[in-house]
């Protein structure tokens, strides 16, 4: 009985306490908790648009990553095409492209890129690397639905003074019977692990035999992978 009072007491307690009490806990982050500001983007609004690379053209891009100093970055295409940029001599040079293996229609094409975290500062060629997730198929001028989801890693060459599409080294190959839903959010966490976000296959039948079922592939969630292949982690 004074188990079900208690119990009963701080119903009637929470009744008079405002729901403000618990939600929203307080604003963390300018972007969280339904904070914006207060005007719209656009010509009348606070925000503004800036080009910074007026004189270069870069087809569908997808996906942006700092490279050489802050004023030089690397820019994927989804069409399979990296760009390395310079913001301050607005100039723009091919540094990959593997167009012949990738399928870029529907929600195909390269979507997801990261640098190996120790590319530049380490001698070894093993980390001067690029990682790329595209949709490749053996005909990427074919249209049909089935496909694979494929992580690769290509390396840096001096004298190509670029990555070389011939290094391909295959990490990830995956039967995909849609064209629809891929993924590719990747990046390298503070452990030194890659992320990789993965999609759900697309059509709901096929959702239903895949979806976070290991005996249906790895689709629908995040992988974690050690790319260095150290056993000691």
């Amino acid at each position: 009985m004074k188990l079900k009072g208690l119990i009963l007491a701080i119903i009637i307690l929470s009744a008079f306490i405002p729901f403000s009490s618990f939600y929203p806990p307080g604003a963390v982050d300018p972007y969280f908790n339904g904070v914006f500001p207060n005007n719209t983007p656009g010509a009348q609004g606070s925000w503004g648009l800036e080009n910074p690379i007026q004189e270069t053209e870069i087809p569908s891009p997808v996906n942006i990553k700092a490279f050489s100093g802050p004023d030089d970055i690397l820019v994927l295409s989804k069409r399979g095409e990296i760009y390395r940029v310079s913001l301050v001599g607005q100039t723009s040079e091919k540094v990959l492209d593997i167009r012949d293996r990738v399928f870029r229609l529907s929600d195909g094409g390269s979507v997801g890129m990261a640098l190996h975290p120790e590319f530049q500062t380490s001698t070894d060629q093993e980390k001067k690397t690029v990682f790329i997730y595209y949709k490749y198929k053996p005909d990427p001028e074919q249209w049909n639905d089935a496909g694979f989801n494929r992580l690769s890693r290509f390396y840096w060459d001096d004298a190509l003074n670029g990555f070389d599409p011939d290094t391909e080294e295959i990490l990830i190959q995956q039967y995909d019977r849609s064209p629809w839903h891929d993924g590719g959010g990747m990046f390298f966490g503070p452990d030194g692990f890659l992320y990789l976000g993965v999609g759900d296959e697309g059509y709901d039948e096929f959702q239903t035999a895949s979806t976070q079922r290991l005996d249906g592939g790895f689709f629908s969630g995040i992988l974690r992978i050690d790319v260095n292949n150290d056993p000691s982690r």
